[in-house]
C-alpha cells in the first residue's frame, strides 16, 4: 500500500463524563476534550473510519448504542490491560489492512495498551501535551463551522417567492 493509498484511522479515547442515558457512543460522552476531538475525527477521518477506544467496550463505532459505565483503563490491572489492547488489536487488524495508520487521539495507557501489538503503523499526535494543549490543538485544526445567524423574518419574502415560484410552475 503506497502513503496515497493508505487508509488513516482515528481512535479517540472515551472519556468520565457522559450522559446518565444510553445514547450513541458519539453523544455518550460529554467531556470538551471528547467533543473536540469527535469533531475532529468526523472531519478528518470520516464515516467509519473513526472509532472511540472504550475501557468496557472496547473498540466502540460512533454510533454504537452504549448505556452510561463508570470503568477506565486505569482501574485495571496491567495485565488486564494488556489483554484488553490485544483484544482491541485483534479488531483493528479484523478491520483494516497492514499498512493502515492508526491515529490516536488517547491518553497514554490506551495507547500503549494498543500500538505495541497492532501490525499497523501508529501516530501520536496529541502525545506530551497537556488538556488544554489539547483541546487548543483541536481548536486550531477543527475550527467550528461558521454559523449564518438570521433572522426568521428576514427570510420571510424569499420564502413567499419560492412558495409563489412553485404555484406558477404548477399551473
Amino acid at each position: 500500500m503506497t502513503p496515497a493509498q493508505a487508509v488513516n484511522v482515528g481512535l479517540i479515547s472515551c472519556s468520565r463524563s457522559k450522559l446518565d442515558r444510553p445514547a450513541p457512543a458519539r453523544e455518550l460522552y460529554i467531556s470538551p476534550l471528547f467533543r473536540a476531538a469527535r469533531l475532529y475525527a468526523e472531519r478528518c477521518y470520516g464515516r467509519g473510519k473513526w472509532f472511540i477506544l472504550c475501557a468496557r467496550y472496547g473498540l466502540v463505532a460512533p454510533d454504537q448504542l452504549l448505556a452510561p459505565y463508570d470503568l477506565t483503563l486505569r482501574q485495571l490491572s496491567c495485565a488486564e490491560r494488556e489483554a484488553w489492547g490485544d483484544r482491541v488489536a485483534v479488531e483493528l487488524t479484523d478491520r483494516f489492512p497492514a499498512g493502515t495508520v492508526l491515529w490516536f487521539h488517547a491518553g497514554v495507557l490506551y495507547r500503549d495498551a494498543i500500538a505495541r501489538v497492532v501490525p499497523h503503523q501508529v501516530r501520536f499526535p496529541l502525545a506530551g501535551l497537556r488538556i488544554g494543549e489539547q483541546l487548543a490543538w483541536y481548536r486550531q485544526r477543527a475550527p467550528a463551522p461558521r454559523q449564518q445567524i438570521v433572522h426568521p423574518m428576514t427570510s420571510l419574502p424569499k420564502l413567499l417567492t419560492d412558495a409563489l415560484a412553485l404555484l406558477i410552475d404548477v399551473r
